[in-house]
């Protein structure tokens, strides 16, 4: 569980959406669960996640989101390796870097030297559930997702 959501309660009036009128409530239903729970409940329901889980993202919001870690912002511009290079421009254009600690030109150093020693990046529906939950859950899972 990230710090963020640690310093979250599971339900809370929020209360720069709520007003006189309405009072709006955040609730989030599975904020005390591991990472590993996650994973299993999905295998349990066979609801269907998304496929750059599989690829080796961690979280997903933006492809190249300015929140990501650098191993999250590697996988993506390995994954999307143009995007990352127009990213790369614009910061050359604006004279900043995506990151305080980390510019797209290193994100792209990192993922090209990643791709020489180990070829593009290459993943399999159900590689998420192997790392999390094992081989015998994945199977299971992909025998029954469409």
């Amino acid at each position: 569980m990230s710090i963020a959501r640690r310093q979250q309660a599971p339900i809370a009036v929020d209360r720069s959406a709520s007003n006189g009128q309405r009072t709006v409530v955040r609730w989030h239903p599975i904020h005390d669960w591991s990472e590993e729970q996650v994973w299993k409940r999905i295998t349990e329901t066979g609801v269907r996640y998304h496929w750059a889980y599989d690829a080796g993202m961690e979280r997903l919001s933006c492809s190249l989101c300015v929140l990501s870690s650098g191993k999250d912002l590697v996988c993506a511009a390995r994954l999307r390796r143009p995007l990352a290079v127009e990213y790369a421009g614009a910061e050359t254009e604006i004279g900043h870097q995506f990151q305080d600690k980390r510019s797209m030109a290193e994100v792209l150093a990192e993922a090209d030297r990643l791709n020489a020693a180990e070829g593009e990046l290459r993943w399999e529906r159900g590689d998420a559930l192997r790392r999390h939950v094992g081989e015998a859950a994945a199977a299971a899972y992909l025998a029954l997702a469409p």
